[in-house]
């Protein structure tokens, strides 16, 4: 078969073909004797696949065709040699997108942990600060309610300016009964009429 008829077969890029015009060559006397002193049938087979694919045609002699062979052979021994340091694209890109997804995973479940514990926590002081708040004003709310039981009795006539303890105080010169004793000290006028306050007279009622 002359090299313009296989140049022809080799346009086509039919697997069939390739494997047909290889299987043809393993079959020459040059390739059996590598085969049968060098090299195995692997070696010889992928020199000749990539010779006619590449190439386009066949080796020029024997030498070349051991050349070849001999490359290829180095190469698979250095590979299987250092094989934890062969890098094979596809594999690496994989290998990373699994890393990557179990790194975004685990950063995801380590976010959602956070946002619980800190809804945990916030709900936990909200309801710690409601639970103090809640009990300081009842507190708050049950000394007022005593003292007022005790000092401060709810009065029929209170003082005009704290609402509940007895007015006792009457504004002199006006006259005005306005305050409890108290609140009277803090005034300097009368908060009826404004008059200004020269003394106060001290008023006992008995009931």
């Amino acid at each position: 078969m002359n090299t313009v008829v296989i140049n022809s077969l080799l346009a086509t890029h039919d697997e069939d073909t390739i494997s047909r015009l290889v299987n043809a060559r393993l079959d020459l006397p040059i390739s059996q004797g590598l085969i049968n002193t060098n090299f195995t049938l692997p070696i010889v087979k992928r020199c000749w696949k990539d010779q006619l694919q590449i190439k386009g045609q066949d080796f020029v002699s024997e030498d070349d065709l051991f050349t070849a062979c001999t490359i290829l052979q180095k190469q698979v021994q250095y590979i299987r040699g250092n094989r934890e340091k062969v890098v094979i694209p596809s594999v690496r890109m994989r290998q990373l997108r699994e890393a990557q997804d179990s790194r975004n995973v685990t950063t995801s479940a380590s976010t959602n942990r956070s946002s619980y514990q800190y809804s945990i926590t916030a709900a936990t002081t909200t309801s710690s600060s409601e639970s103090v708040h809640d009990a300081t004003l009842q507190s708050t709310t049950a000394a007022i309610e005593l003292e007022n039981s005790l000092n401060y009795p709810i009065s029929s006539n209170p003082c005009v300016i704290c609402l509940t303890k007895e007015k006792r105080l009457a504004c002199m010169p006006c006259g005005h009964l306005v305050a409890c004793v108290p609140c009277g000290h803090s005034l300097r006028s009368c908060p009826i009429c404004r008059c200004e306050i020269d003394a106060f007279v001290r008023i006992y009622i008995y009931a």
